[in-house]
């Protein structure tokens, strides 16, 4: 940002927050993060170039890379703005010589401590606002500024919210629901009414991410809908992304039953633009909520559900995304007994996912026709056959190495079951990321998605199967690359 504002000129205000020393210090950062986050960087280099590098979800090329490295501009004598607000990161001071230069030649910069910088960038299950920055941030931009004119538009704002008018859509960020406390963005196409051969599209939050997605796979995905006709709304459930908790509740909290009262607040708000059917999608957790809700919520006619971890409400502990032998290797600590003995540490949770990946295991070694009679009578074979008889359509994704494989066997050995199971679809795609942000995998969920939506056009134009014809269920499923072909079908 201080390079391109130097770079434009003119600019009266400037704020950096927590700014690295140079762009080298900035990709030696993302490069930590990339393996931190995903293992080797260059694992999927191949979407952008073989020495591209992957964070996040986003895809930096090699000439991207290259000219990051180049970039230094506290080593510029002249300031980049007349006046500069910098939140420092507790590590040091990016800007302490260019500060005395910049004044020198009459800018004005102020130094401040970045209050609540180590607890913004954790993880987002972990990660807190900083709401005292923000606020500081605000005033300095908003300081002596005059109020703007007002903006014409063809898609005039309603008070409250915010608009974004693109090529071919347009995008409304509104508050809505219980207390008005409930933020989503609604998109819709920017050309001509949207049809209502296809329904809208619910995108629900992936673990406590906010709802551009990760890697903004969710606003990429909104946007290309919109180019086809297609409504839809990214919602911040309560206590993730812009959206706040419920009155007592707590500020991060995925697997809440609460939550299944804001999809409906979200499905109110889509019929009252005119879209009567919505289709949920949800990765992880969003799945699991889309399931949930569409239990009872006959409006929501399909699900797209991404890597669904598990269909139980229990609590949820971050230990369900390591590995077993990591999970054993705490077993074998002292400290861990010790703590748990004092009733505080890990170890209960810990042995409580290794007893449910320990009986998971054991139900894989069952003979194929007694694990399709559990999948069929237990509670997630009822409610799924609860779904598929009211005329539910189901898109089940899963990448092959995900954690969930368990949920996934129970799902693929319902699909394998007697026939009857008509709108049932699972795909197994290899080398997918958990959350199919990855540069491979995100275009391969987009096409499947955009797909799902396609069949309820073909079906009311009578070119695709009847939904509910009680066709066979399909055959076993093969593990697939990201190319969009199926992995087992049941239709």
């Amino acid at each position: 940002m201080a390079e391109a504002a130097a770079r434009a000129g003119g600019v009266a205000r400037l704020a950096l927050l927590a700014p690295p020393r140079a762009g080298r210090t900035y990709l030696r950062e993302l490069r930590a993060f990339a393996r931190l986050a995903g293992g080797d960087p260059a694992d999927h280099g191949s979407a952008a170039g073989p020495e591209a590098l992957v964070a996040g979800g986003f895809a930096l090329d090699a000439a991207t890379l290259a000219a990051l490295a180049r970039l230094d501009p506290f080593a510029r004598r002249a300031p980049p703005a007349a006046r500069i607000l910098v939140l420092e990161r507790p590590d040091g001071a990016a800007v302490a010589a260019a500060r005395r230069a910049w004044e020198r030649a009459g800018a004005t910069i102020e130094v401040e401590p970045f209050l609540g910088y180590a607890e913004l960038v954790r993880d987002p299950l972990l990660s807190r606002p900083p709401r005292a920055a923000f606020a500081r941030l605000v005033a300095f931009l908003a300081e002596g500024a005059p109020p703007g004119p007002a903006g014409r538009s063809a898609f005039p704002a309603a008070p409250g919210e915010a608009l974004l008018v693109g090529p071919t859509f347009v995008e409304r960020t509104l508050r809505f629901g219980p207390g008005e406390r409930l933020i989503g963005a609604l998109t819709e196409p920017s050309a001509g009414e949207t049809g209502t051969e296809r329904p809208a599209l619910l995108i629900l939050n992936t673990g406590a991410v906010p709802r551009s997605g990760p890697g903004r796979t969710a606003v990429e995905l909104a946007r290309r809908l919109a180019a086809e006709g297609v409504r839809s709304l990214r919602l911040d459930l309560g206590g993730l992304g812009d959206s706040a908790a419920g009155p007592g509740e707590a500020a991060v909290d995925i697997y809440r039953r609460a939550a299944l009262a804001e999809v409906r607040a979200a499905v109110d708000l889509l019929a009252s633009f005119g879209s009567d059917e919505v289709v949920a999608m949800g990765v992880c957790s969003g799945a699991f909520m889309a399931f949930h809700a569409a239990l009872g919520d006959p409006r929501l006619v399909g699900l797209v559900l991404v890597n669904l971890p598990r269909f139980s409400w229990r609590p949820f502990h971050p230990l369900v995304f390591v590995r077993t032998r990591t999970l054993l290797a705490l077993l074998g600590q002292p400290a861990s007994w010790w703590w748990a003995a004092r009733g505080r540490g890990d170890l209960l949770a810990a042995l409580r996912i290794l007893a449910e990946r320990l009986g998971a295991r054991l139900a894989a070694h069952l003979p194929s026709g007694l694990r399709r009679i559990a999948a069929t009578v237990s509670g997630p074979g009822r409610g799924l056959r609860t779904l598929l008889r009211r005329g539910v359509r189901l898109l089940v994704v899963y990448a092959a190495d995900d954690p969930a494989w368990a949920t996934r066997e129970r799902l693929l050995d319902f699909a394998r079951g007697p026939p009857g199971r008509s709108g049932l679809e699972v795909r197994v795609v290899e080398g997918a990321s958990h959350t199919f942000s990855d540069p491979v995998s995100r275009p391969l969920l987009v096409e499947l998605v955009r797909s799902h939506l396609d069949h309820y056009r073909r079906e009311r134009r009578g070119s695709a199967p009847v939904h509910g014809a009680g066709r066979p269920a399909g055959r076993s499923p093969e593990t697939i690359g990201p190319v969009a072909r199926p992995a087992a079908r049941a239709e």
